[in-house]
């Protein structure tokens, strides 16, 4: 299955910084919104796990298939709700057209008061970016109730899927829990040597820091770039929600606040934000889930036009950033799209020529643009001003900026808001989705939030992880290239081999 070159193209970047992963859900179930992940873009999440978890050992697609393969074809397994429902998830990745009142009731209300059907079906082109035919069941293994199914699906081109479904025990077993992981091999890195040279193999420049925090402070580990600047994508991100902290603490917001969706803040067709109509209420909570649990850009731009782009800069500061001026003024992420991707002034070279005020000004007079794209995914041109491609890199000196050794006084300045008397929804919202789509094994870590970011050509990542010790670290780095648009899952999972030495490193 492929999708047209223009949908195509935009899906790649609707995350302006997102990372697949940066929406990857955790095994446990402990989400609250649709988890999928591909290869090379995020998607939005979905929730509850699958009453069994497995995890075929597969890894790569095959070359070509014919046509799709069903549960029930490959298993003869009748009567079984669970399968049932797999087969309709797969014939829905292979439908180029599926109808929203169909999806719908497919779905549990629970279900779909958090995730929509609209937003299933905004995620079936994202998981299809690179599908160049049909998917497949390759591996699969039920639950013995019949309510339950993991399995591995595979299409040429693409990373292979691992799909966790659960249905309702009763009639007509709707849907409850479904949740989409890409199928990572991690390098078996075992020592700091060996992961420096997965790195530099790569064919990127990279970051990385490992730390651990210590009454407070970033302790360093492991130092490969730990205090050089690099893009980062959405991790931007975390520094918003600590000015809504910091707000809510000092009674100027509260999480039950609503703010009407506005067309002026949207950004870009990912995530929930993007698809309801204008004046539609959401709560500020709401909206800090969707802007960490999915990177949903709109609800991200909501709340930085609420709690004002000169405050999220002065928490920029006081989130521990040595440098907070590479972040003056602070972009959007419709400033970002506008400027790189959009090819009507202004555009890069317009912004780059313009000192700070002069930047601050142009970005004054975009707040009530709204994005090309809100007429349509196929009202978004398909190059820049450059000529450049959605799915080229370009640009990546116009970003958010931090330094590894930034990103853990970061998490840990958020840790301490989060243990703030009515600030817990700082750490529940980094909380939903915390592995990256990585295998984390929960018997070492107690507690794990995350936030991540990409375009192409970029990735980065920042974990914070609690060991059942009360020992806590960091890991975060980046891995980028301006001109060539390597495989996201690829760059996150190299940044992930380091948080595997944590043992070797934390002694």
């Amino acid at each position: 299955m492929t999708t047209s070159p223009t949908i195509r193209l935009l899906l790649l970047l609707t995350a302006a910084a997102l990372l697949a992963a940066s929406c990857g859900a955790d095994s446990d179930g402990a989400s609250d919104s649709t988890a999928a992940s591909t290869q090379t873009t995020a998607a939005p999440q979905t929730t509850a796990a699958p009453q069994k978890t497995v995890a075929p050992q597969t890894t790569a697609a095959p070359e070509t298939t014919a046509a799709p393969i069903t549960a029930a074809e490959n298993h003869q397994v009748d009567d079984d709700p669970a399968l049932e429902a797999l087969d309709w998830v797969v014939a829905l990745l292979n439908d180029p057209e599926p109808d929203v009142d169909d999806v719908g009731e497919r779905f549990s209300e629970a279900f779909l008061a958090e995730v929509p059907a609209s937003q299933v079906v905004a995620l079936i082109p994202q998981l299809n970016i690179e599908a160049s035919g049909p998917w497949s069941i390759e591996v699969m293994e039920t639950d013995p109730s019949g309510f339950g199914v993991e399995a591995v699906l595979v299409a040429p081109g693409a990373t292979p899927i691992v799909v966790g479904l659960g249905v309702e025990p009763a009639e007509p077993h709707r849907i409850e829990g479904l949740l989409f992981t890409p199928q990572v091999e991690v390098p078996d890195v075992g020592s700091l040597a060996e992961l420096g040279a997965e790195l530099d193999s790569f064919g990127a420049s990279h970051k990385v820091g490992v730390f651990e925090i210590v009454d407070g402070e970033c302790v360093t580990l492991h130092d490969d770039g730990a205090n050089e600047t690099m893009a980062l994508g959405s991790v931007f991100k975390l520094w918003i929600l600590a000015e809504l902290a910091h707000q809510i603490e000092a009674g100027e917001a509260a999480w039950d606040e609503v703010m009407p969706v506005q067309n002026r803040f949207k950004a870009s067709p990912d995530g929930e934000i993007f698809a309801l109509a204008e004046g539609t209420k959401v709560t500020l909570e709401r909206y800090a889930r969707l802007m960490i649990s999915i990177s949903d850009n709109s609800a991200t731009d909501h709340l930085l036009h609420r709690l004002g782009r000169e405050n999220v800069e002065a928490a920029i500061a006081a989130s521990g950033v040595a440098d907070p001026s590479l972040n003056q003024p602070f972009l959007s992420a419709s400033d970002l799209f506008v400027i790189k991707f959009d090819p009507v002034a202004p555009n890069s070279e317009d912004y780059r020529a313009l000192d700070t005020d002069g930047r601050r000004q142009l970005l004054d007079g975009l707040v009530d643009k709204t994005v090309s794209w809100i007429d349509g995914v196929d009202a978004f041109p398909a190059t820049n001003a450059e000529g450049r491609m959605l799915d080229e890199p370009r640009d990546l000196d116009i970003e958010w900026f931090a330094t590894p050794a930034d990103l853990c006084r970061t998490h840990a300045h958020l840790a301490d808001l989060a243990s703030r008397p009515g600030l817990a929804p700082v750490a529940e919202a980094q909380s939903i989705n915390p592995t990256a789509g990585m295998p984390f094994d929960r018997s070492d870590w107690s507690d794990l939030r995350y936030k991540g970011g990409s375009e192409p050509g970029l990735v980065a990542v920042a974990w914070w992880m609690q060991d059942h010790d009360g020992r806590t670290f960091v890991v975060a780095g980046n891995v980028e290239d301006p001109e060539v648009a390597f495989s996201q899952v690829d760059g996150v999972t190299l940044l992930f081999a380091a948080a595997t030495l944590i043992p070797e490193l934390a002694g």
